[in-house]
């Protein structure tokens, strides 16, 4: 699973590093241990964030996805490990913005 959590890390940061608006990463600590985009807050500090990331092959849905508030609603793609970073940073800014997550009002610079 490490070398599957190195993989997916790398193509997290690629990803975010695409995005035409600044993130900071989290790592998922309580459960795949991967990188995730942090798009977020909405509310107070201890308010769940916005999200976007891919699981590990061994869960249920190995494709991009984007959580909003925490996981109310979640956003599933039919982009796997192997899609072009570009296409899948180009799907993130457009649902990240038509949700209005708080990380799309910050310029990349």
């Amino acid at each position: 699973m490490n070398q599957e959590i190195s993989v997916i890390d790398a193509h997290v940061i690629d990803v975010a590093s695409r995005l035409d608006f600044a993130v900071e990463l989290t790592a998922d600590m309580g459960g795949t241990f991967v990188l995730q985009i942090d798009l977020g807050t909405r509310g107070a500090l201890d308010d769940p964030n916005d999200r976007a990331g891919i699981d590990p092959t061994d869960d249920d849905t190995p494709f991009w996805w984007i959580d909003i508030d925490g996981g109310t609603k979640t956003i599933l793609s039919t982009f796997d490990i192997h899609a072009d970073p570009a296409d899948v940073a180009a799907w993130i800014s457009t649902h990240a913005k038509a949700e209005n997550c708080p990380a799309t009002r910050v310029i990349a610079g």
